[in-house]
């Protein structure tokens, strides 16, 4: 037990990271929420790589994914800016393509980079 003030609060809010870290990188949450990505669709980001691409390879992404998240090591990419056409208007406006694997890291059921948990 840590001791001092507020210990057992303190105590707690690690355990409760640990809790949710564990979700995020458990193979089957990833392995969903790759799903996810996949089935939505979208354009490949700065790393070039397809829906296809990421569908024939699904099993080794979220291994990678997996392996580098439990290992602290997941270092999300740029993201790919392209632009749009504004409704209404002749405009353009910017969007940001993130890439299909940091899509999916995202998709997972918990904050990975929480500090204050």
């Amino acid at each position: 037990m840590l001791s001092g003030a507020g210990s057992e609060n303190e105590q707690n809010r690690v355990s409760q990271r640990f809790r949710l870290i564990d979700k995020v990188w458990s193979p089957k949450n990833l392995g969903r929420s790759l799903e996810k990505v996949v089935a939505k669709g979208g354009s490949a980001g700065v790393d070039h790589q397809s829906v296809g691409q990421i569908k024939a390879r699904k099993d080794q992404t979220r291994a990678k994914l997996e392996q580098e998240l439990r290992a602290n090591q997941y270092q999300p990419q740029a993201v790919k800016r392209v632009w749009i056409p504004k409704a209404g208007s002749k405009e353009k406006r910017p969007l940001g393509v993130p890439t299909l694997r940091d899509s999916n890291c995202a998709r997972s059921p918990a904050p990975r980079h929480r500090t204050d948990l």
